[in-house]
Protein backbone atom coordinates (compact mmCIF):
# COMPACT_ATOMS: atom_id res chain seq x y z
CA UNK A 1 0.00 0.00 0.00
CA UNK A 2 3.05 2.75 -0.61
CA UNK A 3 1.79 3.60 -3.85
CA UNK A 4 0.94 6.63 -4.41
CA UNK A 5 -1.92 6.25 -6.37
CA UNK A 6 -3.31 4.23 -2.63
CA UNK A 7 -2.23 7.08 -0.14
CA UNK A 8 -4.62 9.95 -2.66
CA UNK A 9 -7.53 7.31 -2.47
CA UNK A 10 -7.31 6.87 0.87
CA UNK A 11 -6.99 10.93 1.25
CA UNK A 12 -10.12 10.96 -0.42
CA UNK A 13 -12.11 8.92 1.58
CA UNK A 14 -10.93 10.95 4.57
CA UNK A 15 -11.42 14.41 3.25
CA UNK A 16 -15.22 13.13 1.83
CA UNK A 17 -16.04 11.52 5.41
CA UNK A 18 -14.23 14.67 7.47
CA UNK A 19 -16.63 16.94 4.77
CA UNK A 20 -19.62 15.19 5.47
CA UNK A 21 -19.60 15.25 9.45
CA UNK A 22 -18.44 18.77 9.57
CA UNK A 23 -20.55 20.21 6.95
CA UNK A 24 -24.62 20.69 7.54
CA UNK A 25 -26.77 19.08 5.68
CA UNK A 26 -28.87 22.11 4.15
CA UNK A 27 -29.41 23.48 0.66
CA UNK A 28 -27.01 22.99 -1.75
CA UNK A 29 -24.65 21.40 0.16
CA UNK A 30 -27.60 17.95 -0.18
CA UNK A 31 -26.98 17.44 -3.93
CA UNK A 32 -23.19 18.34 -3.88
CA UNK A 33 -23.17 15.31 -0.74
CA UNK A 34 -24.53 13.03 -2.55
CA UNK A 35 -22.10 13.32 -5.23
CA UNK A 36 -19.51 12.88 -2.76
CA UNK A 37 -21.81 9.94 -1.58
CA UNK A 38 -21.06 8.27 -4.80
CA UNK A 39 -17.49 9.02 -5.26
CA UNK A 40 -16.89 8.11 -1.29
CA UNK A 41 -18.33 4.73 -2.47
CA UNK A 42 -16.56 4.09 -5.57
CA UNK A 43 -13.25 5.29 -4.18
CA UNK A 44 -14.04 2.79 -1.06
CA UNK A 45 -14.34 0.12 -3.15
CA UNK A 46 -11.81 0.25 -5.51
CA UNK A 47 -9.06 1.03 -2.59
CA UNK A 48 -10.61 -2.59 -0.78
CA UNK A 49 -10.44 -3.97 -4.24
CA UNK A 50 -6.35 -3.35 -4.35
CA UNK A 51 -6.56 -5.03 -0.45
CA UNK A 52 -8.28 -7.65 -1.18
CA UNK A 53 -5.15 -8.82 -4.00
CA UNK A 54 -4.64 -11.98 -2.44
CA UNK A 55 -8.35 -12.86 -3.25
CA UNK A 56 -6.95 -14.91 -6.81
CA UNK A 57 -10.09 -14.95 -8.23
CA UNK A 58 -11.41 -11.16 -9.82
CA UNK A 59 -15.36 -12.17 -9.70
CA UNK A 60 -15.36 -13.14 -5.90
CA UNK A 61 -13.06 -10.21 -5.16
CA UNK A 62 -15.47 -8.00 -6.71
CA UNK A 63 -18.42 -9.64 -5.54
CA UNK A 64 -16.94 -9.41 -1.62
CA UNK A 65 -16.17 -5.83 -2.39
CA UNK A 66 -19.54 -5.44 -3.45
CA UNK A 67 -20.72 -6.79 -0.14
CA UNK A 68 -18.48 -5.16 2.19
CA UNK A 69 -19.20 -1.38 0.30
CA UNK A 70 -22.70 -2.29 0.35
CA UNK A 71 -22.98 -3.11 4.18
CA UNK A 72 -21.09 0.02 4.76
CA UNK A 73 -23.52 2.02 3.04
CA UNK A 74 -26.45 0.37 4.96
CA UNK A 75 -24.73 0.75 8.21
CA UNK A 76 -23.98 4.19 7.67
CA UNK A 77 -27.19 4.89 6.94
CA UNK A 78 -28.14 3.53 9.76
CA UNK A 79 -26.13 5.64 11.94
CA UNK A 80 -27.32 8.90 10.23
CA UNK A 81 -30.42 9.55 13.05
CA UNK A 82 -26.84 9.73 15.78
CA UNK A 83 -25.29 12.38 13.74
CA UNK A 84 -28.57 14.44 13.03
CA UNK A 85 -28.51 13.34 9.71
CA UNK A 86 -31.45 11.94 7.73
CA UNK A 87 -31.63 8.87 6.48
CA UNK A 88 -32.21 8.61 3.02
CA UNK A 89 -32.88 5.25 1.36
CA UNK A 90 -31.55 7.16 -2.14
CA UNK A 91 -28.10 6.99 -0.82
CA UNK A 92 -27.66 3.24 -0.10
CA UNK A 93 -28.38 3.31 -4.20
CA UNK A 94 -25.90 5.89 -5.24
CA UNK A 95 -23.42 4.42 -2.67
CA UNK A 96 -24.20 0.91 -4.42
CA UNK A 97 -23.85 2.46 -7.90
CA UNK A 98 -20.67 3.93 -6.86
CA UNK A 99 -19.22 0.55 -6.15
CA UNK A 100 -20.19 -0.82 -8.78
CA UNK A 101 -19.09 1.80 -11.10
CA UNK A 102 -15.38 1.66 -9.87
CA UNK A 103 -15.77 -2.06 -10.39
CA UNK A 104 -16.17 -2.05 -13.81
CA UNK A 105 -13.77 0.42 -14.17
CA UNK A 106 -11.29 -1.30 -13.07
CA UNK A 107 -12.16 -5.01 -14.91
CA UNK A 108 -12.64 -2.22 -18.18
CA UNK A 109 -9.06 -1.57 -17.34
CA UNK A 110 -8.08 -4.99 -16.90
CA UNK A 111 -9.12 -6.25 -20.60
CA UNK A 112 -6.91 -6.71 -23.57
CA UNK A 113 -9.52 -6.55 -26.17
CA UNK A 114 -11.25 -3.43 -26.67
CA UNK A 115 -15.07 -4.76 -27.41
CA UNK A 116 -15.55 -5.69 -23.99
CA UNK A 117 -13.69 -2.68 -22.35
CA UNK A 118 -15.99 -0.44 -24.33
CA UNK A 119 -19.26 -2.52 -23.12
CA UNK A 120 -17.74 -2.32 -19.19
CA UNK A 121 -17.14 1.49 -19.72
CA UNK A 122 -21.28 2.03 -21.21
CA UNK A 123 -22.45 0.35 -18.52
CA UNK A 124 -20.60 1.88 -15.67
CA UNK A 125 -21.32 4.95 -17.68
CA UNK A 126 -25.07 4.51 -17.76
CA UNK A 127 -24.82 3.38 -13.84
CA UNK A 128 -23.17 6.45 -13.29
CA UNK A 129 -25.53 8.87 -14.74
CA UNK A 130 -28.24 7.18 -13.37
CA UNK A 131 -27.25 7.21 -10.10
CA UNK A 132 -25.40 11.17 -9.43
CA UNK A 133 -28.30 12.86 -12.74
CA UNK A 134 -30.68 13.96 -9.93
CA UNK A 135 -28.53 15.36 -7.51
CA UNK A 136 -26.45 17.03 -10.41
CA UNK A 137 -29.51 18.66 -11.79
CA UNK A 138 -30.38 20.17 -8.26
CA UNK A 139 -26.51 21.23 -8.53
Amino acid sequence: MNSIPALVGWLILVGLGLARVVVPDVGIWAPAFDVAHFLFFAVLAAQLFRLLAGVRSELLRAALVFLLTLGAVVALEALQPWIKQEKDSSDVWIGASGCLAALLAIFAWRRPTPAPRIALILIGFAITLAAIWSPCALL
